[in-house]
């Protein structure tokens, strides 16, 4: 098949406009609905609210994660991995849910990006 040569010049403008969106895509991961979210390398810093929190039984908290990119600006849609220094004192599920498991002291530590974050937990 013989394509014209404007309509060439017209398919070779599409493929530089796709590769350009690819590319500009590269720097991007998706989420489960293929929506983009910014790529973990680019996380320059990570932060969990409070820095402390005291577990009751039975009353569950929360740990809030805040992730800040190279260009000074809050991220949001990143995902971080969530563990703690010692199970047998709390866990801490996927969202940052902190449970008591017994007395003591833990760390719970987020990781996103390379960046980590810490906040203390303690119960009685």
């Amino acid at each position: 098949m013989i394509i014209p040569s404007h309509s060439a010049a017209r398919f070779g403008r599409g493929l530089i406009v796709c590769g350009a969106a690819l590319a500009g895509l590269a720097a991007c991961e998706g989420n489960a609905n293929g929506v983009p979210t910014p790529a973990q390398s680019s996380i320059a810093d990570l932060s969990l609210s409070p820095d402390s929190i005291f577990l009751v039984a039975g009353q569950p908290r929360q740990f809030e994660i805040s992730a800040v990119g190279a260009n000074g600006l809050p991220l949001s849609n990143f995902k971080a991995t969530w563990s703690s220094s010692n199970r047998s004192v709390a866990t801490v599920d996927a969202a940052g849910v902190v449970r008591r498991a017994g007395p003591g002291r833990a760390i719970i530590t987020a990781t996103a990006g390379g960046q980590t974050a810490e906040g203390i937990v303690g119960a009685q």
